[in-house]
């Protein structure tokens, strides 16, 4: 009986641990967990004017397990910090005027509904940079090999950039509302 229960138990495990392997995306002979529903490593392309305009001067880089950890932990940050502010707009504005038909979920931002796509480069300083795309819809279109861009969207749609070298965020925006 216990023979039966270890066995089926490690059948149970070895479930699991191979239903996980769906979501890894296999890049520099090196698998990293990156949930591929949700994630795309877009590469960077110098002949693409659209690539150029995000990053002047650079060059295609790789990302590392390192790298997606301070790319994690910038992008909490940004949007922790960014979630104040918001969130003291909202109840200000709830405050004001209680009649009024607004809605949290459009102020704060609530990284488990987005999407992302990251176009990581290396700069001509030799700075490892990535810029950070965030989106709760894609339209439709393939998101997993081309850059998604909308007019307004509210916060549907933000982007960011990262400097993986120094750790730091920048250029964050969030798009406006149509």
């Amino acid at each position: 009986m216990m023979k039966n229960i270890l066995i089926f138990s490690l059948i149970i495990i070895f479930s699991c641990k191979n239903a996980t392997k769906g979501n890894l995306i296999k890049t520099q002979e090196k698998s990293r967990l990156i949930d591929s529903t949700t994630t795309a490593i877009i590469n960077y392309d110098s002949n693409s004017i659209h690539h150029n305009y995000i990053f002047e001067n650079s060059k295609k880089a790789n990302l590392t397990d390192s790298d997606i950890l301070k790319i994690e932990s910038q992008l909490e940050k940004c949007i922790s910090e960014h979630n104040v502010y918001e969130l003291k707009l909202y109840n200000k504005i709830k405050k004001e005027r209680p009649e009024a038909e607004i809605y949290k979920q459009n102020f704060v931002i609530e990284l488990n509904r987005y999407k992302r796509q990251y176009l990581p480069v290396t700069n001509e300083l030799g700075e490892k940079e990535v810029w950070i795309n965030c989106f709760c819809t894609t339209h439709n279109r393939n998101w997993k090999e081309s850059i998604l861009s909308a007019k307004d969207g509210g916060n549907c749609f933000f982007k960011l950039k990262v400097n993986l070298t120094n750790d730091v965020f920048y250029d964050f925006w969030v798009n406006g509302s149509s």
